[in-house]
């Protein structure tokens, strides 16, 4: 008689997300990862003058005189949201991983959200923070997918391994100076995961996390959502399945089992 054990539920990619609490891994679905960028493409050159349009890249779009760059970013968020198309595609570019790290029957953010951040730009600059903090279940990923190069310092910081003395230095930092001097005070622990256009950034939302006004010469373009298994307990109010989540790929026995409930 041959008995198994667990090892079948460890691979590398899983194995180094519970090291790190992040991975970087290419993209499965290049149609579908192309497709967002065309969206993108048709979007910036309907509302803005683009010269040379067909060999118009994204990290260049400082180049340009945009008068309202918050207007185009809000509008373009609503416009690829309003796209039925757009999140189960974005799932289809990273489904074996999140398959591996989160599982297979998943709940996914409502929004797919967008960030433009141009040379020197701290309007759309994220501060550290931890995605629990704002009440988000301890028990989700980001997935961060960059439509430019990640160059400079211009990507993601994030906190890995983790610990509670972190933890503290963080929140004391937060009160003595705010998000700046705590990104001083763990500057030396923080890393920026190299992300080129093709690949994305899984990381657990949990870490301590964020981004500086963009310090290099480039445009930086990013898509981002969260993923959750759909047994994992929810966050709190509107960070909960509804307001915040909706179901995406249950099996016929969970399906059944809920309508059981």
């Amino acid at each position: 008689m041959k008995f198994y054990d667990f090892s079948f539920c460890n691979d590398q990619l899983s194995d180094s997300f519970l090291k790190n609490g992040y991975v970087v891994c290419s993209l499965e679905n290049k149609d579908g990862f192309n497709l967002i960028l065309e969206a993108v493409g048709d979007y910036l050159k309907n509302v803005i003058e683009i010269p040379m349009a067909s060999s118009f890249a994204f990290c260049d779009l400082h180049k340009i005189e945009v008068a309202d760059i918050n207007r185009i970013r809000l509008d373009l968020f609503n416009e690829l949201n309003r796209a039925e198309w757009i999140r189960p595609t974005f799932y289809s570019c990273i489904k074996a991983a999140l398959d591996s790290i989160v599982g297979n029957e998943l709940v996914m953010q409502n929004r797919i959200n967008l960030s433009i951040m141009m040379p020197g730009d701290a309007s759309s600059n994220i501060p550290l923070h931890a995605d629990t903090h704002a009440g988000e279940s301890g028990f989700q990923v980001v997935a961060w997918m960059p439509l430019t190069d990640v160059v400079d310092r211009n990507g993601v910081f994030i906190l890995p391994d983790q610990t509670e003395d972190h933890v503290q230095t963080y929140w004391k930092a937060i009160e003595r100076g705010g998000s700046a001097a705590a990104f001083d005070e763990l500057s030396s622990d923080l890393v920026m995961p190299e992300v080129k256009v093709g690949e994305i950034l899984i990381f657990d939302s949990s870490l301590i996390h964020g981004s500086i006004p963009n310090p290099s010469l480039k445009t930086r373009f990013s898509l981002n959502t969260r993923f959750k298994s759909s047994m994992a307990p929810d966050g709190f109010g509107e960070k909960s399945l509804g307001p915040y989540f909706s179901l995406t790929t249950l099996k016929p026995a969970t399906q059944r089992g809920l309508k059981g409930l």
